[in-house]
């Protein structure tokens, strides 16, 4: 069977790959690992992207060590003026990250090669969250990165297949997620305080032939 768990947990950021997430993964015995962090420290006051960059090398490189294949994926924007601010950071971990991929022998999913990602159709009302749509293509783009024969043709049937099953917000953006975004912030906490991962133990998919250990 194909394998997969699922360790993420909204608002995340690198100081829980370091202190939990890579350690749990490892114990999965995985064939692969899929990292995309960095943004929740990024948007943060007086990030470094190149000391982000660092710590996260360091955690490729446990489990590069442990024979584990990785896939890196850079973090990416919306398209909003708001946006802008960060960008810079951004651009700079995304190059550390291209570093990272070469030095350590992981494969690389370059999001600044698909720049729809930055479309605003692809980003949820609270307009820090992809929607639906947005997860399909990045998926589908991973699956390229990853050699899946004919993974853009099927990314292009499964958007045919679905229409945008995002429900509209009905009570407007200030008062559904900047308030209570701001509210988080004053009093320490963030999106994710409470939440575990969806899936910390792996979920078996039948497939036909040989079997795998698993993905994460």
């Amino acid at each position: 069977p194909f394998r997969f768990a699922n360790l993420a947990v909204r608002s995340r950021r690198v100081r829980d790959l370091e202190t939990d997430q890579v350690t749990r993964a490892l114990g999965l015995r995985p064939d692969l690992v899929s990292i995309l962090m960095g943004a929740n420290d990024l948007v943060g006051h007086g990030a470094d992207p190149l000391a982000l960059a660092a710590r996260l090398e360091a955690q490729v490189r446990r489990l590069r060590d442990a024979g584990v294949d990785v896939l890196l994926v850079t973090p990416f924007l919306p398209r909003r003026r708001a946006a802008r601010l960060f960008a810079r950071r951004f651009a700079v971990y995304a190059s550390e990250l291209r570093r990272i991929a070469r030095d350590t022998g992981s494969m690389l999913l370059d999001t600044e090669a698909h720049p729809a990602l930055g479309d605003l159709d692809m980003w949820a009302d609270d307009k820090v969250h992809m929607r639906s749509r947005g997860h399909r293509f990045l998926a589908y783009r991973a699956a390229e990165a990853l050699g899946v024969p004919d993974a853009e043709a099927l990314g292009g049937l499964d958007a045919a297949l679905h229409a945008d099953d995002d429900a509209p917000d009905p009570h407007g953006w200030l008062r559904r997620h900047a308030l209570p975004w701001i509210w988080r912030r004053l009093h320490g906490r963030t999106a994710g305080d409470g939440l575990s991962a969806k899936h910390d133990d792996y979920v078996d998919l039948p497939v036909g032939g040989d079997g795998v250990r698993g993905r994460v």
